[in-house]
């Protein structure tokens, strides 16, 4: 039971991290966007 929670932990934070880099791609993407409109 333990082994499965710790699958089950590393799955949630390995998807949180994905997420954390996609949040950071698209604000360098909203950023570079800015700078080029202004």
């Amino acid at each position: 039971m333990i082994y499965l929670n710790y699958i089950l932990l590393f799955k949630i934070w390995f998807n949180a991290v994905q997420y954390g880099f996609n949040v950071q791609k698209s604000n360098r993407a909203v950023l570079k966007n800015n700078s080029i409109q202004s």
